[in-house]
């Protein structure tokens, strides 16, 4: 976490391998195994953890996300930012150059 976070449609991002995720009913539960913290996220947020299994841009998974949840753009980027910079903050993200 040495750069700041930044946005832009086209920086990739992938999950970080430090981890254990399991799905709970409609929930994944992660643990870090660098910090020893879980994280639990909703149904949106596990979406989101899915398809950061591979590296994807930010702009293909604001297009999957407002696709599969027919929400619009700039729904989709203000709720979506803050959750990946939260996941970045807790390394549980890196960015892929």
């Amino acid at each position: 976490m040495d750069a700041p976070f930044l946005m832009s449609p086209d920086i990739r991002w992938v999950r970080q391998d430090t981890h254990f995720a399991t799905q709970v009913q409609d929930e994944t539960v992660v643990i870090s195994l660098e910090t020893n913290c879980y994280y639990g996220f909703g149904r949106v947020g596990s979406r989101i953890w899915e398809l950061l299994a591979q590296p994807i841009d930010f702009g293909s998974l604001c297009a999957r996300l407002q696709q599969e949840y027919k929400v619009d753009e700039a729904t989709c980027k203000e709720d979506t930012i803050p959750f990946l910079q939260q996941l970045w903050q807790e390394r549980l993200i890196v960015r892929v150059e």
